[in-house]
């Protein structure tokens, strides 16, 4: 009985490990800075040479996409506290532990389509060779690269 209640703790663990490292990848990339608003977006209109009905459209699905990923990233937070209360409490409901870890999945998921669906609003928006340069950009992200001039371009900061 011990071993299973440690597996099942490991287990969610692993996976409010997994989805904290999501969120600070999403913050880092994709949530615009305060201090800056839309300086990674002015480095993009460049790159890309953004007209100004591409700039104006590019704005608009940008505004949705972080409304509709800021509302997502908020249920995560419930969640995870959720979660954590749970964990904390003398006794354990392992079918309540494992329903918030499906909503925790489930908001991952939705994050994650939430992302494929703007990438391929911003293709529709763009020309073939800005499609091209665009996608150079988000592998260029994807890479994780640590190096201070690589991966600029997405991160909104």
């Amino acid at each position: 009985m011990k071993v299973k209640v440690l597996t099942y703790a490991a287990l969610i663990l692993l996976i409010v490990n997994l989805t904290a490292l999501g969120v600070i990848v999403y913050h880092r990339w994709f949530k615009p800075d305060i201090s800056c608003p839309g300086e990674g977006f002015e480095r993009l209109k460049q790159e890309l040479s953004l007209s100004p009905e591409q700039e104006k459209l590019m704005l608009q699905t940008r505004g949705d996409f972080h409304n509709n990923l800021d509302a997502l990233s908020q249920k995560l937070q419930e969640e995870r506290r959720s979660l954590v209360a749970s964990l904390k409490r003398e006794t354990m409901d392992m079918d309540e532990l494992k329903g918030i870890v499906k909503k925790i999945n489930a908001y991952q998921l939705q994050a994650q389509e939430k992302v494929v669906e703007h990438l391929l609003e911003v293709k529709n928006i763009l020309e073939p060779e800005q499609q091209e340069k665009f996608f150079s950009i988000v592998l260029e992200r994807f890479e994780m690269s640590h190096e201070p001039r690589e991966g600029r371009y997405l991160r909104i900061r």
